[in-house]
Order: structure tokens, then C-alpha cells, then sequence
């Protein structure tokens, strides 16, 4: 993502927020972060009991999930540049998406691993203001 110069004050304030979020998931018990394999993505992992925790944490900024797990990907997300970024989201995998202009938005993924013992979450930002809907998944996320 380019610097913040591209961005508006409502932008920059739903990214802070966004980053806030993340410190606030990362801080909840047994939660542990991880490297991500995209720069600026936050990788963290949880157990599968926390679900709900988590999900209560994101959903204040969020709203529902864009796609909840155990459905097929919304007819208005398919084709959408970010599900390409991070190599798809399968059906028993949820996604929170928050457009904040052309071609940049927050997201929230959940991963469970096999079993359910635990799960993934993928925190980031992808595009830029003046990407279009090509953007890279990347921020200031750490």
C-alpha cells in the first residue's frame, strides 16, 4: 500500500482502527501470532474455543461476515481482487470485508485448521486508494 498522503482522514481513521483491532485480537488468551506469508499481513492463531471471542471483537468494526463460513462464496465477492490475493476462501472458511474506497479494503479471514482445534486469522489491508481493483494484499500491519 502506498503512503498515507493517498489516503483521506476517514480512510486513515478506519485503518488505525483496523490496526487497533488486530493488537486487541493479538493480546486475547492463547492466541499467538505467526509469520504470514504476505508482507504486511498479521497472521494469527487461535483456539477454535475462542471463536466467538474473536468474532466479537471484529464484528464491531466489520459488521457480519461477507462471507460466513459453511457458505459459498457471494455472487457479489466472486472475481473480487483480494479472494485472488490470498489464494481463494473455501466454504468452511469466513471472511470480513470492509471497502473503504476503488480498490482498497480492510479484511478479516478465518482459517480452521483441520479438526477445529484451532483456526487461522488473516488480518491486512489490500490495494490503495489509487490501485483500482488490482491492488496487492500488504499495510502497516504487523
Amino acid at each position: 500500500m502506498s503512503g498515507d498522503e493517498d489516503l483521506d482522514a476517514a480512510q486513515r481513521l478506519a485503518i488505525q482502527r483496523h490496526l487497533e483491532m488486530g493488537e486487541t485480537l493479538a493480546a486475547l488468551p492463547d492466541v499467538q501470532r505467526q509469520q504470514s506469508r504476505f508482507e504486511g499481513e498479521t497472521t494469527l492463531v487461535a483456539p477454535g474455543a475462542s471463536r466467538d471471542a474473536v468474532s466479537a471483537v471484529v464484528e464491531p468494526l466489520f459488521g457480519p461476515p461477507a462471507k460466513p463460513a459453511d457458505s459459498a462464496v457471494p455472487a457479489e465477492l466472486q472475481g473480487h481482487p483480494l479472494l485472488q490475493a490470498i489464494g481463494g476462501i473455501r466454504t468452511n472458511q469466513t471472511l470480513y470485508l470492509k471497502q473503504l474506497g476503488p480498490g482498497l479494503s480492510l479484511y478479516v479471514a478465518f482459517w480452521p485448521w483441520n479438526g477445529g482445534a484451532r483456526f487461522t486469522i488473516k488480518i491486512g489491508v489490500h490495494g490503495s486508494p489509487e490501485a483500482g481493483d488490482d491492488g496487492e494484499v500488504g499495510s502497516n500491519l504487523g
